[in-house]
């Protein structure tokens, strides 16, 4: 038994469970367990080192705050995958980004027709309301695995011609730059965190309490016009953003 209420530790000043979440977190670290591997359960952990269940109970909330855990009601609890990092300064697809990664990318379209523009997307596509755009929405996915609900909307008048390859679920910033000849430039991006439908919940295989990263974004071509309007809405214990600022 790994007895750590031993007071001559130099450490003993410092909360149980902060030190207990320390030395799970070593052994996390260390590949002790790996990736969706399941955790002992409570008791074991209060035997193995000769704390409260309150204590480990305490210590395994931290982790799971901190995103290196998950709790799984009736099931265990297991060590979640590292977190896919997201550069807020590049623009890139998420096909792009998942090769660069080493996972294979994938979609699973959910929708795609052709709708009028109310307001919004009159201005954020520079459309006149009314005019026709495309709505192409995707589950995306890391080698099987769901990451994100994302709804693109693209100007009918210059992205009509990929219609029908839309369905095929390539990647879209291919496609315009090889079959339509965009170049893409920039684009403006918001973040803000959000909760889910029963639908989306089921979809990302996430629970309908769970909160999710939605990213709105405008990307521009060369000449600054709009070329697409996308709404995306990532699991949060899979994603991270990153930025450098100097």
């Amino acid at each position: 038994m790994r007895n750590e209420s031993d007071s001559r530790r130099p450490d003993a000043a410092r909360p149980a469970y902060i030190r207990l979440k320390e030395q799970l977190l070593d052994r996390i670290t260390a590949h002790e367990w790996q990736p969706e591997d399941c955790l002992p359960s409570e008791r074991p952990l209060c035997e193995e080192y000769g704390l409260s269940r309150m204590t480990v109970r305490q210590a395994l909330a931290e982790l799971e705050k901190e995103g290196i855990i998950k709790r799984v009601h009736g099931k265990g609890t297991y060590v979640q995958r590292e977190k896919l990092t997201q550069p807020l300064l590049k623009l890139t697809s998420f096909s792009e980004d998942m090769r660069q990664r080493g996972f294979v990318p994938g979609a699973q379209t959910l929708a795609l027709e052709r709708i009028p523009a109310g307001k919004l997307l009159a201005e954020k596509l520079r459309v006149a309301v009314g005019d026709e755009v495309i709505l192409l929405k995707r589950l995306r996915l890391a080698s099987g695995e769901p990451m994100a609900i994302e709804t693109a909307y693209l100007p009918s008048e210059r992205c009509g011609a990929i219609y029908d390859q839309l369905a095929q679920n390539k990647s879209l910033y291919h496609l315009m730059r090889t079959q339509l000849c965009i170049e893409l430039s920039g684009a403006k991006q918001s973040i803000e965190v959000t909760g889910v439908q029963g639908w989306e919940a089921k979809l990302l295989r996430i629970a309908e309490t769970d909160l999710v990263m939605k990213i709105e974004r405008q990307t521009f071509d060369t000449q600054k016009h709009p070329v697409e309007y996308v709404v995306s809405k990532y699991r949060a214990d899979k994603y991270k953003l990153y930025i450098e600022l100097f």
